[in-house]
């Protein structure tokens, strides 16, 4: 009788330290690089120049568009899920153009319920073309004027831009202090704000993020040369939602690199936070704004959150995602004067504070042998994570576990 009472509780006993190391190893799975994507979990390619992956999109096969610079002109490149470069894409890969004009680099990517991929360029002098490419990487000469678009100007300020699909097919483009729209066919849409172009309220601020809202309005994401950011709201055509925040806009204390819509209609900025006052808070830093362009102070710590990485001085997110469940992730880049940055990634449940399941307590950092930053985040259909950015010159994509 004692034997099967012995036997009875190793049964059990076991049954429950093996659910236990089952359970531990399923939650410490989230934030951990895939690594039966590319090599060890991250794909790297040479697209011809130093700056790596700028922008990333997903076709609805699950191919992964990045986008970049290649030395002669905007670039593009198609890896598989698996991680594996997809040489049945443009030419071995890859795609090159100039956008008609001189010095392009691709910062923006948006694709098309038919995979159909639009792509925005800077060059020089500042300007900004739109272009679009089918699904296997080959111009689409159907778009604008023979795959090609653009009334913007001169975007002015900074290296940066923003694009966005509405949902009727027409295309949002943001750069410098201005929004501007395309139809369908690539056509300037004249109707939109003054004679095709919205002009962000505050002189020189630099647009890097838009999100249209599901009523369509429009959401635009700027930072001025002093690093302030600001939201701002526009009408679905283009003139300045005033109902929103103070006179269509709400400031914030740090610059606004990423935008997220949520769900309830409130939005999500992302950037970094640089405060004397807690050292050990300066990181990533996220605010959350209420429907009317309030800050939501039932978010983090009065509407806002400070992320700092242990043993690095510094962070800055560059990209933020929206999880189906609610939570967010943000992504870009941790650092001290004396090390190399490196990928850096914080995921936050949905009222602010940190998802302590995902990497270790909410942050997951992955270093390697050259500095490295993330620049884009897109979410898999199954969750996963994919990232792109550069590691030393560059293009590279990884992608880690959600769950």
């Amino acid at each position: 009788m004692q034997f099967i009472v012995k036997k009875s509780c190793y049964l059990t006993c076991l049954f429950v330290v093996v659910s236990s190391a089952l359970l531990t190893a399923q939650i410490g799975r989230a934030g951990r690089l895939d690594t039966t994507f590319g090599s060890g979990g991250v794909f790297t390619t040479n697209l011809g120049a130093t700056t790596g992956a700028t922008s990333v999109a997903l076709q609805s096969t699950g191919k992964i568009i990045i986008g970049g610079n290649s030395g002669s002109g905007g670039a593009l490149a198609r890896i598989n899920s698996n991680g594996t470069l997809d040489t049945t894409f443009g030419s071995g890969g890859f795609v090159t153009s100039r956008f008609g004009i001189s010095g392009a680099s691709v910062v923006g990517l948006a694709v098309q319920s038919d995979d159909k991929i639009l792509a925005i360029a800077l060059g020089f002098p500042n300007d900004l073309v739109l272009g679009r490419f089918n699904s296997n990487g080959s111009v689409d000469t159907s778009f604008g004027n023979q795959g090609f678009t653009s009334t913007l100007g001169p975007c002015q300020v900074g290296f940066a831009a923003a694009i966005a699909l509405q949902s009727n097919g027409d295309t949002l483009v943001g750069c410098g202090f201005k929004i501007s729209r395309f139809t369908s066919t690539g056509q300037f849409d004249t109707s939109f704000g003054s004679g095709g172009t919205a002009p962000l309220k505050v002189a020189g601020p630099n647009v890097n993020a838009i999100s249209a809202q599901s009523d369509g309005r429009i959401l635009v994401a700027s930072s001025d040369i002093g690093f302030e950011g600001m939201v701002s709201r526009y009408n679905a055509g283009g003139s300045v939602d005033t109902s929103y925040g103070i006179l269509g806009q709400s400031g914030s204390i740090s610059p606004t690199n990423a935008l997220v819509l949520q769900g309830n209609g409130q939005s999500v900025i992302a950037g970094n936070l640089i405060t004397t006052l807690n050292p050990a808070a300066n990181g990533f830093g996220l605010i959350r704004f209420n429907t009317n362009g309030g800050i939501d102070t039932t978010f983090g710590s009065q509407g806002g959150v400070a992320t700092g990485f242990p043993g690095l001085s510094n962070a800055i997110a560059l990209a933020a995602a929206l999880q189906t469940n609610g939570e967010l992730i943000a992504a870009g880049e941790a650092f001290n004067q004396q090390s190399a940055s490196q990928f850096a990634l914080a995921r936050y449940l949905s009222g602010g504070g940190l998802d302590i399941t995902f990497g270790v307590g909410g942050r997951v950092l992955t270093s390697f042998s050259s500095p490295a930053s993330i620049a884009a985040i897109v979410l898999q259909s199954d969750g996963k994570i994919v990232v792109a950015g550069t590691i030393g010159t560059s293009a590279a994509v990884a992608r880690y576990f959600a769950q």
